[in-house]
């Protein structure tokens, strides 16, 4: 079946509370390579959706300005698939960096501070389930998304929980669905992004209308 998750007021994968208009989100787990939609309040409202064919993607508005500027860390101990992640996403005119370990990725994440990250979940050392619980705990604005081997549902919806805004299978048969994920990813952060600063731009002219009230009220009792 389809499903359509509308997020009203609801909390963004950085655990922030939205205070846009209302927007809906397409949650789907699909075939091999493509990916389980973290966009969602709660991990546990996943729904099936059989698999659709797409034509090779466009890059968003919000995102045609900014891409050349996108810095995008893949972490993977498997060297084939992070280069292969790393031409194909550089084609597009991303900055990628790459680490063979979560150890080793975590070092680049507070280096660089990427944009974004691509995790596996399966390495040595340090797994793809320490890194998500770390940089949800220092970065909980930075979009991660998990790439790793078959599982099942629950290795999934654990990720989501521990703060990963979306989650695809290997191998990647078809990469036009790791940039479309890519690009979901990060038009949500810049919504964050816009809504913070929407946030903050209330609370200054709320701190300064508060102000002027404060001084007219003094006026009007020295008079």
């Amino acid at each position: 079946g389809t499903g359509v998750v509308d997020v009203r007021a609801a909390r963004n994968p950085a655990g922030e509370e939205l205070v846009a208009p209302a927007a809906h989100v397409d949650v789907h787990v699909a075939g091999e390579g493509e990916g389980v939609s973290a966009l969602v309040a709660d991990a546990d409202a996943i729904v099936a959706r059989p698999h659709v064919d797409v034509l090779r993607p466009t890059v968003p508005q919000v995102l045609k300005d900014l891409e050349s500027l996108v810095t995008i860390l893949t972490i993977d101990d498997e060297k084939p698939i992070r280069q292969s992640i790393r031409a194909y996403l550089e084609d597009y005119n991303f900055q990628v960096l790459e680490a063979a370990n979560g150890s080793t990725g975590l070092e680049i994440f507070r280096r660089e501070n990427p944009d974004l990250i691509l995790v596996d979940l399966r390495m040595p050392e340090m797994d793809g389930l320490q890194v998500l619980a770390t940089v949800k705990q220092e970065s909980p604005q930075t979009p991660l998304i998990v790439i790793s081997g078959k599982g099942v549902l629950a290795d999934a919806v654990e990720a989501l929980h521990l703060g990963a805004w979306d989650y695809m299978f290997k191998p990647i048969q078809d990469m036009s669905f790791l940039l479309n994920t890519v690009h979901k990813a990060l038009e949500w952060a810049h919504l964050i992004q816009e809504n913070r600063k929407y946030r903050e731009h209330l609370e200054e002219e709320i701190a300064q209308r508060t102000k002027e009230l404060e001084l007219a009220n003094k006026d009007l009792i020295w008079e």
